[in-house]
């Protein structure tokens, strides 16, 4: 059964799954992802995630106007947070114009500390999280793109007073999971759920998002 929150415009969560190259939609959006040598995997007795190999493994959704996110969420494990092609791990990156356009990943040089690059109607509004995330340990990420943005790990608000502006690739519109948008930056480990909502989740929402924690094991 698809969501009834009409602001959640991106889902895939293991109920994804059709076959090798597609992972379904399930919001009412139906913004469909091309999976690029991602596996599908059981995660847990009750989950499903895609294996990225940190080598050419990716999900591309392609640009939807509904895509223009208020707030990101996405369970990880993650492998190890090893530089590709030139570019810290990535998670998500997506352009939507000159104005408007996140990048989140790990800072490889300090412990996998996340990094969340955003620029918010023409004003930049990243953060670094404080501290870094446990290798081979799921964990849950928020991203709110308020200014400056909020940064929550593990039901946490983590958000730093250091600014963030990495590099966000501008060429095309499409939402990349797993990489940078122009290769590179490549993700190594689980992806399980990703959300996009079209609003700010409160901090009552995201500590019951993160409750789910049971499915994944935690």
């Amino acid at each position: 059964m698809r969501p009834v929150d009409g602001s959640l415009v991106l889902l895939m969560s293991g109920e994804s799954r059709r076959n090798g190259t597609r992972a379904i939609d399930l919001s009412r959006f139906k913004n469909d992802g091309t999976v690029y040598g991602a596996i599908w995997r059981r995660v847990s007795p009750h989950c499903s995630g895609l294996s990225f190999d940190g080598v050419d493994d990716y999900v591309r959704v392609a640009d939807d106007e509904s895509l223009s996110a208020k707030t990101f969420i996405a369970w990880f494990k993650s492998d190890k947070w090893a530089e590709s092609g030139g570019w810290s791990p990535t998670i998500l990156n997506k352009y939507t114009d000159d104005d408007n356009m996140f990048r989140i990943g790990f800072n490889e040089n300090a412990g996998g500390r996340i990094a969340a690059s955003a620029k918010v109607g023409g004003t930049e509004v990243g953060r670094h999280g404080t501290g870094g995330v446990s290798l081979n340990v799921w964990h849950h990420l928020v991203v709110v793109f308020t200014s400056p943005v909020k940064i929550y790990l593990d039901g946490i608000d983590i958000t730093s007073t250091d600014s963030c502006a990495w590099s966000r690739y501008t060429t095309t519109n499409n939402l990349y999971i797993g990489q940078r948008g122009g290769g590179g930056g490549l993700f190594d480990g689980l992806i399980g759920e990703v959300r996009l909502y079209n609003r700010a989740l409160s901090g009552a929402e995201i500590s019951a998002l993160f409750n789910q924690k049971h499915l994944y094991g935690g």
